[in-house]
């Protein structure tokens, strides 16, 4: 999503969580700011993991 407004020229500058992000403040904005997309990706995964 913020990468397509910056690609698209909506935004002057690189979303400071797109750049050298930790991956911790990735995982933490994802879950509050995308937190259904975050679900969707999380349970994918589940499906994938084997027990």
């Amino acid at each position: 999503m913020l990468v397509s407004g910056y690609e698209a020229g909506m935004l002057s500058e690189p979303p400071a969580i797109l750049v050298n992000p930790h991956p911790d403040s990735l995982m933490n904005h994802c879950m509050t700011i995308h937190p259904t997309l975050w679900d969707d990706l999380r349970h994918r995964r589940d499906l994938t993991e084997k027990s």
